[in-house]
């Protein structure tokens, strides 16, 4: 019997993780698995286009979601796989929800950002990592000095640990930039 998986998808800002994400659901209707079986989910607070967007143009639609349990209520006895974009907008109760789409058969898909500008990881992640079985680590090029860039720099003087981007201008850093 297979099992179903959660697919972490993780890194920095300019990493190209919905990149990923977006092409992970292009494979499955290349190799013919219905398009009706496969759910996709944003959280509404990301409020940058109506579906999914990547930076070099790809785009998938989707269903924007309040709160994670959200998705409970919008899959169906057919859907095999669930796609969620920018998992770190979500609230505590997405782990759960994740466990019971597993428990369901349902394989999931997640891509977001692991850190917080100030290099703290988000929760939401902490609390995936611990149950993914496939764990992807994008990277970046450091906007400062053009190394590998495994973090977000967020250029604003907002005391809140998540603005939305639009509201603060981020980058991409290696450590030694994100330290200046």
């Amino acid at each position: 019997m297979k099992r179903a998986t959660l697919h972490l998808i993780s890194g920095p800002m300019f990493a190209g993780k919905t990149d990923q994400l977006i092409r992970k659901h292009q494979n499955l209707l290349d190799i013919n698995i219905d398009k009706e079986t496969i759910k996709v989910f944003k959280p509404s607070k990301d409020t940058r286009d109506i579906n999914i967007k990547s930076r070099v143009g790809l785009e998938l639609t989707c269903q924007p979601i309040e709160n994670s349990r959200q998705i409970l209520d919008l899959i169906e006895n057919n859907t095999k796989y669930v796609f969620i974009d920018e998992f770190q907008f979500l609230d505590e109760e997405l782990r759960i929800v994740v466990e019971e789409l597993l428990a369901k058969e349902i394989n999931v898909i997640v891509a977001g950002l692991d850190k917080l500008f100030n290099r703290k990881e988000f929760e939401r992640y902490s609390e995936l990592k611990e149950i993914s079985n496939f764990k992807t680590f994008a990277t970046a090029v450091c906007h400062g000095c053009g190394k590998t860039a495994f973090y977000s720099k967020r250029e604003s003087n907002s005391e809140s640990e998540i603005v939305i981007e639009g509201e603060a201008t981020y980058t991409a850093a290696c450590l030694d930039c994100h330290k200046e």
